[in-house]
């Protein structure tokens, strides 16, 4: 779930590719550079963002720039409680994939948001509930 998104960071020009000198392409960036609505938060810990930085192949010298503090990559994994996602597919026949997102409300007690999707042609998306209501 997402509110808003660019596809330029702040000085306004394009996301560029991590490691490259050329723009990112949606592949690269997903939907763009996340700008959240305030009253909502994703919840990750800091151990979640190891996890993701593990599989990224990043070296450990380039973990530990980002990690200043001990870590373990033991449990590496690409599904980072994020509004976006990552998956792979082989190409031969079809395939499902479930995604669970942690959401906390820290905006007004009352909110409501509902889900738009644009999908790639040749995948279908759903999302469950398709509105999301704090009381």
């Amino acid at each position: 779930m997402m509110t808003t998104a660019d596809e330029l960071d702040n000085l306004f020009n394009p996301i560029q590719e991590w490691g490259y000198n050329q723009a990112a392409t949606p592949l690269g960036i997903g939907v763009g550079h996340i700008n959240p609505n305030k009253g909502l938060i994703f919840d990750a810990d800091r151990d979640d963002y190891v996890n993701f930085l593990c599989v990224l192949n990043l070296t450990q010298k380039q973990i530990r720039a980002i990690i200043i503090s001990p870590y373990n990559c033991s449990n590496p994994s690409s599904d980072l409680n994020y509004p976006s996602f990552i998956a792979f597919f082989n190409g031969n026949g079809t395939k499902t994939v479930q995604f669970q997102r942690t959401l906390t409300n820290v905006g007004s007690g009352k909110s409501s948001y509902m889900v738009r999707l644009e999908s790639m042609q040749g995948f279908k998306v759903s999302v469950v509930p398709e509105r999301l209501v704090f009381r």
